[in-house]
């Protein structure tokens, strides 16, 4: 085995996501392996870039992708990055007084027993001899940084490493996906400086999380493996036609599914019965909770309840692929006045936030709802409190899914999320007696932070009850 392991010295990790230019406030965490990767390279560099120096990091970029320790921080707890003004470079045959907004994107890290919190990189199955050892504590001795200059690192050749919470992922599965090096890159990242140009991107890695069996966790009862597609072409989709394009996208798939899921897709036995199982949740994907939010939606979800077999996802994913199209691998939902659109699903591997998993099953304690809250159960008649009734039975749905008691329910006919329409915009659900379920918009805060998917109410299947986590980082000034 051959570890390295870090602590930021001021006890803050300053980097942001590669995507989205200067002013992206979104801080990477995990540090990504491509990070400490870039900054031996530097410490080469300073060295004097001794060959044997060079033979180690050949060496390095040859091993499988590594497996990762870095604390867990709730999303909510990552601070909003304020907008800083800097001096611009200057311009010939102007003077520039200007200043430009920039971003510095970072993430606080606790304090563990006292002692700074530290991050790590383990290569199980690596063998180092005793003098390749000894030239990566000069490395790692030269390493100042990892990622901005603010972030000060003590950097060191690990013996006892904390046990991995990220791993490579060698499916399809994948949690989250992190830049690695691989074979070359140590040629290109020297190439790329010499000629005075930035690097290209490295290639990305899918990882699984690990959690430790003392990592308390809650989440409810779907997994947080979403089939997403996104919208290629089509009409203009809005939330308030939610039900007519799940209610599409739903027979698509339970058209070709295998007879054996039939449960799993449909929601209901082969007595035409409801099932008391927890089946697929077909949802949308909108544009919400941005400060430029208008409520669109971007795509549909797939949500699959937990403990699915194999053999269940095997043969849902046998029915997506049997639904598109031959030739142009799309699907074309038909949602009668609603309209129509083309699918496509989502393999990018930078898609806009709202068609991200991260976006939807983030940990945090505060959840707004995207879509409204489907009531199980009427109020009697002349209910003079229809907020407190409401509010038990969201408390008990989020009871019968495992999740902690709300610590505050806040009911509305407006979500707290920016660009999702009003509560009377969305069509009722309807009962089986023909009658209009109730329906409105929530805001839930939990004690302890919870894992989305979070899909709550009587309308969880068919894309109400969507909730959305809100951060501070998120919300409108």
């Amino acid at each position: 085995m051959f570890a390295m392991e870090w602590e930021y010295l001021t006890g803050r990790a300053v980097a942001r996501e590669y995507h989205g230019g200067h002013n992206n406030s979104v801080p990477e965490w995990p540090p990504h392996p491509e990070r400490v990767f870039q900054a031996l390279v530097a410490a080469w560099g300073t060295l004097g870039e001794p060959e044997t120096h060079s033979k180690a990091l050949f060496w390095l970029e040859t091993q499988d992708p590594p497996f990762i320790y870095a604390p867990d921080i709730p999303d909510d707890q990552i601070p909003f990055a304020p907008d800083t003004y800097v001096p611009v470079n200057d311009v010939p045959e102007m003077v520039c007084n200007k200043r430009q907004d920039r971003t510095f994107p970072s993430v606080l890290l606790p304090e563990i027993s006292g002692k700074k919190a530290t991050c790590a990189l383990i290569w199980p199955e690596a063998v180092l001899d005793e003098n390749l050892f000894e030239v990566f504590v000069q490395l790692c001795f030269a390493v100042t940084h990892i990622g901005h200059s603010r972030s000060l690192v003590r950097l060191k050749v690990a013996l006892e490493p904390q046990s991995p919470n990220w791993m490579p992922s060698t499916s399809i599965e994948a949690d989250a996906f992190f830049r690695v090096p691989l074979k070359g890159r140590f040629e290109t990242l020297r190439s790329s400086f010499s000629k005075g140009e930035h690097p290209p991107v490295a290639r990305y890695q899918a990882y699984v999380r690990t959690p430790s069996t003392s990592d308390l966790r809650f989440s409810g009862e779907f997994d947080d493996h979403l089939i997403i597609f996104r919208k290629i072409t089509g009409d203009s989709m809005l939330l308030g036609s939610t039900l007519a394009f799940t209610g599409a996208l739903r027979g698509s798939i339970l058209s070709k599914i295998e007879e054996g899921s039939l449960e799993l897709v449909s929601g209901h036995g082969g007595d035409g019965a409801s099932t008391e199982k927890t089946h697929i949740a077909y949802v949308p994907l909108p544009f919400v909770g941005d400060k430029h939010a208008d409520g669109h939606i971007l795509g549909f979800a797939l949500v699959l309840p937990k403990h699915v077999s194999y053999t269940e996802k095997n043969s849902v994913w046998k029915a997506i692929v049997s639904a598109l199209d031959p030739e142009t691998e799309t699907l074309r939902l038909v949602a009668g006045n609603s309209g129509t659109c083309l699918l496509v699903p989502e393999e990018r591997l930078e898609p806009p936030l709202g068609l991200r998993k991260k976006t939807w099953c983030a940990r945090a304690r505060r959840w707004g709802s995207a879509t409204p809250f489907v009531l199980d159960r009427m109020p009697p008649r002349r209910h003079s409190d229809f907020d407190g009734w409401s509010a038990r039975q969201i408390a008990d749905a989020c009871e019968r899914q495992g999740l902690p008691i709300p610590e505050e329910i806040s009911i509305s006919e407006v979500s707290s999320l920016r660009g999702v329409p009003h509560a009377r915009e969305f069509p009722p659900l309807l009962r089986k007696d023909g009658l209009k379920r109730w329906h409105t918009h929530v805001e839930i805060t939990f004690p302890v932070p919870i894992e989305g998917p979070l899909l709550l109410g009587a309308g969880r299947f068919r894309g109400y009850g969507l909730f959305k986590p809100v951060f501070s980082k998120r919300e409108v000034e």
